[in-house]
């Protein structure tokens, strides 16, 4: 092995230190405020209730599904970046990289070559075609991925087939992450109810969705920890294996 080889070895293994690291912060997060939310329901048990209004008609309950959501959002995204950001340290041209994550970049960057394109005399018989060279041209030049933040895409909400979306471009098997479904659909709609201010929304939940109560917080969390894990043996192995490329 080279040296340019062994420095790029160094670097995967600093990405993916620095990617775990993000997911055992993520799971110390999730369990502390588990934790908290165990130990608040315990002392009402004992009848000897905290002076927080806050905390009362679900509201510590509420407390976790936030900051659950959160946590879950930010790890995924930003694990997903760095993970794409590995691709930019490598230097990987585009039209070397798998056809999903040219996707990708193309759509992500459309409206820059779109600007560049209509730059163009669009009076020329020749129009079309130009634009097309044009295209063709940039992914043939371009030195880089160039990997924006912009491009793991977790619109208003990460729910499942959003979750879905974005692994798509990695070529993550779905599967794998089939099992989170309910408690990623249930953790979304219970966060969007609070986060608006939506009251009895739990009177009212639809069939598919798991109510989300003491009795199974605990479940929630693991869960929730399970896929960033599954997240990051998927991430691993395409950095390890350089599965980004041709």
């Amino acid at each position: 092995m080279d040296s340019t080889e062994n420095n790029n070895s160094s670097i995967i293994t600093e990405d993916l230190i620095e990617i775990k690291n993000l997911l055992d912060s993520s799971e110390v997060l999730i369990r502390n405020e588990l934790n908290f939310y165990k130990y608040y329901m315990s002392i009402l048990k004992n009848q000897n209730k905290i002076e927080l209004k806050c905390f009362e008609n679900d509201g510590a309950l509420f407390k976790l599904i936030l900051t659950v959501y959160a946590t879950y959002e930010f790890s995924v995204k930003r694990m997903l970046i760095y993970t794409l950001e590995v691709i930019d340290k490598e230097q990987v041209k585009v039209k070397d990289l798998k056809i999903k994550l040219r996707a990708l970049y193309f759509k992500e960057h459309m409206e820059d070559l779109r600007l560049k394109i209509t730059s163009s005399n669009p009076e020329s018989k020749n129009f079309i075609s130009d634009k097309l060279v044009k295209i063709y041209n940039h992914f043939e030049e371009v030195e880089k991925f160039a990997a924006i933040e912009a491009m793991v895409d977790t619109k208003s909400n990460l729910k499942y087939d959003v979750l879905c979306e974005i692994i798509s471009y990695f070529e993550f098997d779905e599967n794998i992450f089939r099992n989170y479904k309910k408690y990623i659909e249930s953790l979304v709609h219970y966060r969007n109810n609070v986060a608006h201010g939506n009251i009895g929304f739990t009177d009212n939940l639809p069939p598919r969705l798991m109510p989300i109560r003491s009795q199974n917080s605990e479940e929630l969390c693991e869960n929730i920890i399970k896929l960033l894990k599954d997240l990051f043996s998927c991430i691993e192995s395409y950095i390890t294996e350089k599965k980004y490329r041709l």
